[in-house]
């Protein structure tokens, strides 16, 4: 009986351990963050990696945990703000497949478009991450975004600013009348 009450006792402590543990990593990671968006204006890239490898070790470690989905969004957002494109689309890629069930892993796909179109400048690829998005998130909030860059994403820029600048001029010789 006793040996019992030792291995039970032993398996509180550890597990309670463990908790402190896991909850350390988060609060460092949550103050790394936090000093980060202090001055996002002046990202401090040698914080950002130490965020985005802390964010990463955690996911590794602790798997099923929940939050991980977010933290590996945030540190992906990290990671494209200081132009890692291949990382970032590494932590997006990995929310898609371990936590497909998450608000993050639409958000991933759509944020992996938008950095293929607009950060690396490949159209192709950011067209195939469009286009899979619509497949597989039809109701989400962000597909009328998608359905819009899709139709614009060959328009060159200044072709968009006239079209915009025409739409605005007929809406205000509408509203006139």
């Amino acid at each position: 009986m006793k040996m019992r009450q030792i291995l039970l006792l032993s398996c509180i402590i550890f597990a309670g351990i463990a908790c402190n543990k896991q909850q350390s990593k988060l609060e460092e990671i949550k103050k790394l963050e936090t000093a980060l968006l202090a001055d996002i204006a002046n990202m401090d890239k040698t914080k950002a990696a130490e965020l985005i490898k802390k964010s990463q070790e955690y996911a590794v470690t602790y798997p099923e945990d929940t939050t991980c989905a977010k933290i590996l969004f945030r540190a992906a957002d990290v990671s494209r703000s200081i132009a890692d494109y291949p990382n970032c689309m590494k932590m997006w890629n990995e929310i898609q497949h371990n936590y497909p069930q998450s608000k993050y892993a639409a958000e991933s796909l759509f944020m992996q478009g938008f950095t293929y179109e607009n950060d690396i400048h490949n159209t192709d690829k950011a067209r195939e991450c469009y286009l899979k998005f619509l497949n597989l998130y039809p109701g989400h909030d962000l597909t009328d975004d998608v359905s819009m860059a899709i139709k614009n994403i060959d328009v060159p820029l200044e072709e968009l600013v006239k079209q915009f600048e025409a739409q605005n001029k007929t809406e205000m010789e509408s509203s006139a009348k």
